[in-house]
């Protein structure tokens, strides 16, 4: 197709959408500054793109559109993968950094990919954090969400053991700097296996969610997503044909969310979560977890014969017997779940560890206190 035809159906799309925000990808920098900038400006857009070094010899970068009427920059940072933006709301103040992602391609390169994101979330916390501002991440993470290692980081601060990318085993390295993040990263859309942003060939090709749209929970709340499709019939027609076809300018379909930005939140600061806060975030988890009810209640029925059975004091050989019985029958139900399933139980359960710990170090210290209390009594 050409471009003249494909701006005319981007402009489009994004005329219908009716966005705040507005990030694109592999964007011609000869095409921004002569045709998408100009007709974006004339309808009360502003727009930034990437700024590469002269040693990149890229011909395309991302670019990040706002509303005029809205936002006002408050900083930027440009990275080789991402572009992030610190924006103002003139309605109320408040702060949102959009990072607009394209991450790297090779199939066979998910760590390349998790380095660029923690590289770029910590680049925004640099700018104040989720203390002063909401944050965005979205684009082209050139991974599924159904199953990726910068998922699996996004959600948990790392690459859990187990994760698969591409149908393959993630290989993480022993010695691996990507942990953690001060974001609370939840997707806005629910990952599902047949649901799908990119095909190269249709259905003779493979079909994935690549494109994500990520947001941090403590600052911004997801209202709704854009369907992916306009209709049944548009989906079965990208099928057969691929991207882009007369309808579709990009080899991606577009991807949004109407999101909302929260307030910051007011917390005394602490060097460790509380029990309360470890459960609270295990019942998150466990909400959000893809499992139907009867695998849910299984589940639960396991956990629950398996705190029973936790032996006390010098247990008995039976006892110690029922405790490795209720242990395999936890593991076989957890073995029984979809990949993505069993890394969140298992992200449950760890919580639930440290809430039991946290609890018995709060008592212990209690006990300490009202020991030092009537010490000093005397």
């Amino acid at each position: 197709m050409e471009w003249e035809a494909r701006s005319d159906l981007v402009v489009e799309e994004l005329i219908e959408a009716s966005p705040d925000l507005i990030a694109l990808q592999e964007v011609m920098y000869e095409l921004y500054e002569s045709d998408l900038q100009p007709r974006l400006a004339s309808l009360g857009y502003v727009g930034t793109i990437q700024q590469r070094s002269r040693k990149d010899d890229h011909q395309t970068g991302n670019a990040t559109f706002f509303r005029e009427s809205r936002f006002e920059i408050s900083w930027e940072a440009h990275r080789s993968r991402v572009l992030l933006v610190g924006l103002r709301d003139l309605h109320g103040g408040a702060e949102i950094c959009v990072a607009n992602a394209h991450l790297e391609g090779n199939p066979r390169k998910p760590m390349d990919r998790v380095s660029q994101v923690r590289s770029a979330l910590l680049d925004a916390s640099k700018h104040g954090g989720p203390e002063r501002h909401g944050l965005i991440l979205c684009g082209d993470f050139n991974a599924p969400l159904i199953s990726s290692a910068v998922a699996s980081f996004l959600c948990f601060g790392q690459v859990l053991p187990g994760v698969q990318e591409f149908g393959y085993a993630v290989d993480v390295p022993s010695k691996v700097p990507e942990t953690g993040h001060p974001y609370a990263m939840q997707s806005a859309y629910t990952p599902d296996p047949c649901e799908f942003s990119f095909t190269l060939r249709g259905a003779a090709g493979s079909c994935h969610m690549l494109d994500h749209v990520w947001y941090d929970a403590a600052r911004v709340q997801c209202q709704a997503v854009r369907e992916v499709f306009r209709s049944p019939e548009h989906r079965e027609a990208v099928l057969a044909h691929g991207l882009p076809n007369e309808a579709d300018p990009s080899d991606h379909l577009p991807v949004g969310a109407v999101l909302r930005l929260l307030p910051a939140p007011v917390k005394e600061l602490q060097a460790d979560p509380g029990p309360d806060e470890l459960l609270h975030a295990a019942e998150e988890l466990w909400q959000a977890c893809p499992l139907p009810q009867e695998q849910r209640e299984r589940f639960l029925a396991c956990e629950e014969a398996l705190s029973s059975a936790l032996p006390a004091g010098r247990p008995t050989a039976e006892a110690l017997a029922a405790f490795e019985a209720a242990k395999q029958a936890r593991e076989a139900c957890v073995a029984a779940f979809p990949a993505e399933a069993q890394l969140v139980v298992e992200r449950i359960s760890d919580l639930r560890k440290q809430a039991r710990k946290a609890e018995q170090r709060r008592a212990r210290q209690s006990a300490k206190d009202v020991k030092e209390s009537k010490a000093k009594a005397k």
